[in-house]
């Protein structure tokens, strides 16, 4: 059994039953991770306003064969409006148990900013994850600009190719 202290990005977390949930973490030591939280749903849980979505926090988190929430404080709230979008594009590229320094840093840096502009940059954001394009032009038909991000393929594509690729909006994310 390994326990694990570190500091996380809550990005989202989904009801498991009438009082456990999974929390959806970017932490700074393990990368992207989905625990386990017994109880946090229940109304006398302490946890439960620490982990709400765009919340920084210190955790620690237990390894019995699947993680475990145990515990965590919060450090800081974001407030803005591209931070659930940021907090999104995150959810959905980064691969689990992948920890990356700089990607880590990079998020860091552009939530604690509270600069709008920053977060707001989701091709940076992206760039930051290893996902950059290799020019602006389209990946599919190599002529239109980027437009959009395919999470299915992890290519960047224009607006044209969306359309005839039918992709749904969970599978893509505007720039």
């Amino acid at each position: 059994m390994s326990e694990y202290y570190t500091e996380a990005l809550v990005l989202d977390w989904e009801e498991v039953n009438n009082s456990d949930a999974f929390v959806h973490l970017y932490t700074q030591k393990l990368g992207k991770v989905r625990a386990k939280a017994v109880g946090i749903r229940k109304i006398t849980s302490k946890l439960a306003g620490h982990f709400q979505p765009l919340n920084f926090v210190n955790v620690r988190l237990v390894d019995g064969g699947s993680l475990l929430l145990v515990d965590g404080l919060s450090i800081k709230k974001i407030k803005l409006t591209g931070a659930l979008i940021a907090a999104r594009i995150i959810k959905n590229a980064a691969a689990e148990f992948q920890p990356d320094p700089v990607a880590w840093n990079f998020i860091k840096a552009i939530f604690m900013s509270e600069d709008e502009a920053k977060l707001g940059n989701f091709l940076m954001l992206f760039k930051a994850m290893g996902f950059e394009p290799a020019s602006d032009k389209c990946s599919f038909c190599r002529r239109g600009f980027i437009s959009v991000f395919s999470y299915a393929d992890a290519q960047f594509i224009c607006g044209n190719c969306v359309k005839d690729l039918k992709l749904s909006e969970n599978e893509i994310q505007l720039l």
